[in-house]
Order: C-alpha cells, then structure tokens, then sequence
C-alpha cells in the first residue's frame, strides 16, 4: 500500500513534514473559502461550493503557500487570505465557463443546477473574493482585478475564433491568460505577503506561472486522450479549438487536416466531434504539446535554481517533478 503521509494536493513532495506543513495551510485556505460562502441562502452556497469538493486540485493554493514558504512569514493571514481569494476567482470562473461551454462538470453536471444558479453561484465566489481581498490591503485588489481582466480576455479570445496562421501562437496566448495568469498572481500574493524580499517577488511569480502553463497544456493532452472508449466525446469542440494539440492537428497538411478544419467549422453532433477528437489523436499534436509541456518544466526548473537552496525550494521541485511525470 503507497503512504499518502508524504502527499498534498496531489503531489508527493517525498518527506511527511514538508506535506504535513503543506496540508495545514491549505486546510486553513480551504476553511475560510467555507468560512466565506456560509450564506443563509443554503441552496447558492450548496451551488458555490460544488467545485471545491474532494476531486478540487487546490493548484492556486498550493502556488500561493509554497511561494509563501521561500519568505520569513510563511502563515501571515494575508496569505491565507490571497489564497482563498484566488481559488475563489476560479471556482467562479469554472461556473461561468460551464454556462457558457456546456461542459461537463460544476454546476451544470447536475440537474437540479441551472444555468441561472450557476450564474448566481459565480457572482456569488467572486463577491466573496473581493470582500476577503479588501481586508489585505488595496493592492491585492489592484493585482485581482487585472488578472480577471486577462482572464476575461482569453475567454473573449476563444469566442471570436478565426482561422489562419499563428493560431498556436494564439492558443498559447489563451493558456497564459485564462490559466496561467491565475496561477502567477496566486505566486505572487504568496511571496508578496510571505516576506519574499523584493528582488525574489518577479522571479517567483514568474516561476509560478510557468509552471501554470505546463499544467494546463498537460491537462489539454489528458483532457483529449481520457475516455477514448467511450460513447459520448469528454470534451465539447468549441473547448478544443483553442487547445495547442487541436492547433497543432490543425497545421498539418493533407486531407486528414482538411477534414479536421472542416469538423472543427461544422461539426455539432456527438458523430462528428468524436470523429475530430480522433483526427487530433492520431495527429502528431498530443506529441508536439507535450514536448511544449518539458520546455516550461525545464525552464520552472531552471528558475527554481537562482532560488536559495531550501525546504522550500525542494518543495517546489518536487512539484516540478509531478508536472515532469504527468507527460512521461
């Protein structure tokens, strides 16, 4: 039997006392995330809280409470605090996506939610977000609200799709918006408030957002490979557009590319989107993502280098390394 004493969202950081640490500040994040949606409204709180059940990854968390950990005030309340208002920000961003992309999960992977709780239930995590941020200080707000910002322009950058060339550039744009810049403020908040000195604050906030990146594109890749045996596609086509493995599927040349462009233009019913989802796989674009997948680990992994050697920096190599595994 494998021991989860050295495990903590998800990842083995290899040493029981470093993971033990690790748990602690998330349990202290995730409680006041519930602290927060304690509404009197049990049904929109019972909505809010369906992403944060035990399947949640706690990625922006974990970012913000590691980089926290390379300063002298790893549990400063600010950190909690920033912790929980990122996570909230994208719980409430999942809510809103699955009402706009129908995919399925949330809110809408049950039927008694609608599209008008989940609306509500997204409001609902971003409200509570910012009441937590006004208590840290105007410049946690100010940080938030431009991240949103580039957030919201990766959503509208899917939303007016075109065809032509640069489009993994594009799609590679859409990743750091939408994924990584969240996941780079939540490193940021960390070292910020966690008494990183100054001249460390860019450097770790930008280690935090790649290793963002390659979490997501791997996340594209696991996304287009599950549930290949089943019936139903896992994943909707208007989702897969803007993935690297579907831009990369999409550059190639003859008539398996064609047919492809043409699905990805047309295709609306169950038929036809799993036919594309199997021309994606059976492109040399799973491959082509992934290998820029090991280039953002190995840069995070040069990153982590200029750090001072500590606990801490072997904790984030250890998460490097679970990134590492997951396209091996």
């Amino acid at each position: 039997m494998i021991s989860t004493a050295t495990f903590a969202a998800g990842v083995d950081f290899g040493d029981g006392g470093v993971a033990g640490c690790v748990r602690d500040r998330l349990t202290r994040i995730d409680n006041l995330i519930r602290s927060q949606l304690d509404d009197e409204t049990s049904m929109l709180t019972a909505a809010a809280l369906r992403p944060s059940g035990p399947t949640r990854r706690q990625i922006r968390p974990l970012i913000t409470v590691l980089c926290a950990q390379l300063g002298d005030e790893p549990d400063a309340w600010e950190v909690t605090a920033t912790g929980a208002a990122t996570e909230m920000v994208h719980m409430a961003a999942m809510h809103h996506d699955d009402v706009e992309d129908y995919a399925h999960r949330a809110v809408r992977s049950d039927g008694r939610w609608r599209n008008s709780m989940a609306i509500l239930a997204g409001d609902y995590l971003l409200a509570a977000a910012s009441q937590v941020l006004s208590g840290v200080g105007p410049a946690a707000v100010a940080a938030i609200a431009e991240t949103f910002a580039q957030m919201m322009q990766g959503r509208m950058r899917i939303q007016r799709r075109t065809d032509g060339p640069g489009l993994a550039d594009d799609a590679l744009r859409v990743v750091g918006e939408k994924t990584g810049s969240l996941i780079a403020t939540a490193g940021r908040f960390g070292a910020m408030f966690g008494g990183v000195p100054p001249e460390d604050i860019e450097r770790t906030t930008k280690l935090s957002g790649t290793i963002g990146l390659a979490l997501q594109i791997s996340d594209e890749v696991r996304e287009l490979t599950e549930g290949t045996d089943s019936s139903e596609p896992p994943v909707s086509l208007s989702n897969v557009y803007y993935t690297l493995p579907a831009q990369y599927a999409l550059q190639e040349s003859g008539p398996r590319a064609a047919r492809l462009h043409n699905l990805m233009r047309n295709g609306r019913d169950r038929e036809t989107q799993s036919e594309a989802l199997s021309l994606i796989r059976a492109s040399a674009g799973l491959t082509k993502a992934m290998n820029v997948c090991a280039r953002y680990a190995t840069e995070a992994g040069t990153e982590l280098l200029r750090l001072p050697e500590s606990p801490a920096r072997y904790a984030f190599v250890q998460l490097v390394e679970h990134v590492r595994k997951r396209y091996a």
